[in-house]
């Protein structure tokens, strides 16, 4: 559980802010926006870096209660900026809660971060009073976790049906956005409401989803929603019908997660292509505030971009030729194994241990794969060429014809069964590890004769290899901030 840490002054401050928002319920002062009178609020952040470890970046937010007096439907790239800085608060919820008191959101406090249940998720609320079309209103902010979220979060992502839905809006995604209905519905708030929602990656998922649950309510409030990177949420028709168009979804085509799931799924609202921000102005920003990270953004170039997305387009084609519609994701199947054991197993199941196992908690791994690095010196037992190894044998049982089906059921009962659970349980070895990632390589490979595309799918291990990190370069928070501020210096 997180500690609520203030000093004196803070806890003072709150305490007053939190007795003017009482007076301006009450009617007992009037409802003056700063930005009424043409005023911003400025104020320095920090958050940590992705791109450099261990670092902390220094930065500047300007904020203005102006901008939720016009059309939530409008871009707001300045109101997308300072929605990308405050993700990049999101790890810390008592840090980003301070930030939001900041901006004079006096009562802000972080929900659910300390949750243990495993279809919710952790986010920062707080309300100021504004004036919007004359009158006061209550503008309310809300940033989801999106960062720091663990195996909990990973599991959120790959669960994407259940028994009882398997159409419509992404399982886990609209369970959390249940939750935060029903925590919003205890908070009792009154009168005109205004909603400011950020969120990346997953969160901007949750951000995207809940969103469109205030909208669907029969008298819905203003929506200013803007979300990063996030995967899609939902495959129903309505999702860009006008109602929706508070929703402002930023993303890079280079970037995998936007990308997923498949089968047709979008997100709500309007999606904004980030691809045409000039990467020489990203990657000069990005070195100017923080050299040391230097290396890994150079590490970025235009073709680079380039060949990653064609990657993508061809293993989501792959994948979805493998899964060939959501329902078949979580379709239970039967399968025979050596020595007349029978399994059952889905995707959904396996993707569901594979996060277990890889995203888990487990130091024992970390201590393994640590000791394992440093102690090989012979090249042909790497970790990268140990899959490789494992992998070329799947190959060569998967070129064959009649035992391609067998060997793809196989690989994917392996994930699924409950030999591989019981490993939760036990200290998971490198070796083991890698022998999962062999396992998922081997469900790309295309079988005999099966078209691909024009060009052969390449080896994602080899792409792995190749890219390393830099796959998510895209996915960075500091790179969308980056982004975020050139689109805004162009204004």
């Amino acid at each position: 559980m997180q500690e609520n840490r203030f000093s004196r002054r803070a806890v003072l401050c709150r305490m007053i802010g939190l007795l003017m928002v009482f007076m301006l319920a009450a009617g007992s002062l009037p409802a003056v926006s700063a930005a009424e009178a043409g005023e911003e609020i400025r104020i320095s952040v920090s958050y940590p870096s992705t791109l450099h470890k261990d670092a902390m970046i220094d930065d500047t937010i300007v904020f203005s209660d102006a901008w939720f007096a016009g059309n939530p439907e409008e871009r707001n790239d300045r109101l997308g900026l300072v929605s990308a800085q405050m993700t990049a608060l999101s790890g810390d919820g008592e840090k980003a809660a301070e930030v939001l008191r900041q901006l004079g959101f006096a009562d802000a406090e972080a929900k659910r971060y300390d949750s243990e249940l495993t279809g919710d998720c952790g986010y920062v609320i707080g309300s100021k009073t504004i004036t919007r079309n004359g009158k006061a209103a209550t503008l309310n902010a809300v940033l989801f976790q999106g960062l720091k979220y663990g195996v909990k979060g990973w599991l959120q992502n790959v669960t994407i049906n259940t028994d009882q839905v398997r159409k419509g809006d992404h399982a886990s995604y609209a369970e959390a956005a249940r939750f935060f209905m029903e925590d919003l519905a205890e908070m009792n708030r009154e009168g005109e409401q205004i909603f400011w929602l950020c969120g990346l990656s997953r969160a901007g998922a949750i951000a995207n989803t809940v969103s469109a649950r205030l909208l669907e309510q029969e008298v819905p409030p203003a929506v200013f929603c803007c979300t990063f990177e996030a995967p899609t949420d939902t495959d129903r028709e309505e999702a860009h019908d006008a109602r929706y168009l508070g929703i402002h979804n930023y993303y890079c085509t280079d970037d995998p997660v936007p990308r997923i799931p498949l089968w047709g799924m979008v997100r709500y609202g309007q999606d904004i292509s980030l691809d045409e921000v000039p990467l020489e102005a990203v990657q000069k920003m990005l070195t100017e505030q923080d050299p040391e990270a230097e290396e890994e953004v150079m590490k970025v170039t235009d073709s680079f971009r380039e060949e990653v997305s064609s990657v993508l387009d061809r293993i989501c084609l792959r994948i979805g030729a493998l899964i060939e519609n959501r329902e078949d994701y979580s379709l239970i199947r039967m399968v025979d194994v050596p020595g007349n054991i029978a399994f059952d197993y889905t995707w959904q199941e396996g993707f569901q241990t594979l996060c277990q196992m890889v995203f888990g908690n487990n130091q024992d791994l970390v201590e393994h794969f640590e000791k394992m690095q440093k102690e090989k010196t012979d090249d042909s037992e790497t970790p990268m060429n140990i899959l490789r190894t494992r992998r070329a044998t799947l190959k060569l049982i998967a070129g064959r014809s009649e035992d391609f089906r067998n060997v793809e059921r196989l690989t994917m009962a392996s994930l699924g069964n409950q030999m591989l659970k019981a490993y939760l349980d036990q200290p998971v070895l490198t070796e083991d590890l890698f022998a999962i990632l062999g396992i998922l390589d081997a469900m790309l490979l295309p079988a005999p004769g099966e078209e691909t595309g024009e060009e052969e799918l390449p080896d994602p291990i080899d792409v792995f290899e190749k890219y390393g990190s830099s796959l998510l370069f895209s996915h960075y928070p500091e790179v969308v901030i980056t982004r975020m501020k050139i689109l805004v210096q162009t204004l």
